[in-house]
């Protein structure tokens, strides 16, 4: 596992690459996990106030496995070698992954607010807005990271059809 002692001050980094990104507990990924927390309350959350808790332990659950697969071994390898400016990337912190946790948190309890008061849409907004800045601040977003990771790069795909044929 990545778990590794990051650093607790500055809180927030502006940089989205090594060897900033994830060693802090917030960075500009944290908006993404608050991009998650806002689209796992449009798919199963409530404005009911007696029952969001439900929705929100399932979102904060999902979020801390991700975490743990997100940092094995074979997800670090397939980042690095699927994103171009995360070639260095060595995981996340323990401060980093509290830090994901708040962000799907706040995310969450923002999509619950928006429907409490009638303004679901607001979510969906908000998700399109910080997607959108985000490409444009650092080239990387929640859909981005989804599709890299899910679409296996075709020259290094490659390399490694190349790389088995010769053992």
């Amino acid at each position: 596992m990545a778990w590794h002692k990051g650093t607790w001050w500055p809180l927030a980094v502006k940089e989205w690459y090594a060897p900033k990104a994830s060693q802090h507990m917030f960075d500009p990924y944290s908006l993404c996990l608050l991009v998650l927390g806002l689209v796992f309350h449009l798919l199963w959350g409530t404005d009911d106030i007696d029952n969001w808790c439900y929705g929100f332990f399932l979102a904060i659950g999902l979020e801390l496995v991700w975490e743990i697969i997100g940092n094995s071994k074979f997800v670090l390898n397939r980042i690095r070698s699927n994103s171009g400016t995360s070639g260095e990337y060595i995981g996340d912190s323990i401060q980093n992954i509290l830090g994901d946790l708040v962000s799907c948190a706040l995310g969450y309890i923002l999509g619950t607010v928006f429907a409490a008061v009638e303004v679901w849409w607001l979510s969906i907004l908000l998700v399109i807005l910080v997607e959108v800045g985000l490409v444009l601040y650092m080239r990387d977003s929640l859909i981005l990271m989804v599709t890299t990771f899910v679409v296996r790069d075709r020259k290094s795909t490659r390399l490694n059809s190349s790389h088995l044929c010769n053992l």
